[in-house]
């Protein structure tokens, strides 16, 4: 066999394990990882009256996780290993609301993460009122369902732990 007969069945075999590869490309079931949106509104909860705090959002598969009583003194290294995929804003204003969206996602090595498995999750959230990187008793927490797939999530329900 010829170099060029070589080289074009190599090509050919390719083209071929590509194509019945579906491209290339192979569909496990996973979905983009939706933004999450805070909307905290200092009239319900007083701790969410003040600008440039720091949200901390995790999700995880575990559906009937109490999020307050889980997160709460965890430090980032903790709640990053606890959570599928965990991210972070700085708030700003609007009226009378905190506001911030998380769109960058963590897994639970510190990799990029940007798909989750189909499936429903809990998402969990709270505002670092005290700059300490933990949840402590008086800051706000907010927690709700998601599918994986959804575009985007706000949470705006908040509670203080």
């Amino acid at each position: 066999m010829s170099m060029w007969t070589g080289v074009i069945f190599v090509q050919i075999l390719l083209l071929f394990g590509l194509t019945a590869c579906g491209g290339g490309h192979e569909d496990n079931g996973a979905n983009s990882v939706p933004s999450v949106k805070v909307e905290c509104s200092s009239a319900d909860v007083g701790d969410c009256s003040a600008n440039t705090k720091v949200v901390y959002v995790g999700i995880i598969e575990n559906l009937a996780m109490d999020c307050g009583a889980t997160m709460h003194g965890l430090d980032s290294a903790q709640r990053q290993l606890l959570f599928t995929v965990s991210g972070q804003a700085v708030s700003t204003r609007s009226g009378i609301y905190l506001m911030a969206t998380v769109n960058s996602w963590f897994n639970s090595t510190g990799g990029n993460q940007d798909t989750l498995n189909e499936g429903s999750y809990r998402v969990c959230s709270f505002v670092d009122s005290n700059a300490n990187g933990q949840l402590d008793t008086t800051e706000p927490v907010s927690s709700s369902q998601i599918s994986a797939g959804d575009a985007q999530h706000t949470l705006s329900i908040w509670i203080v732990h």
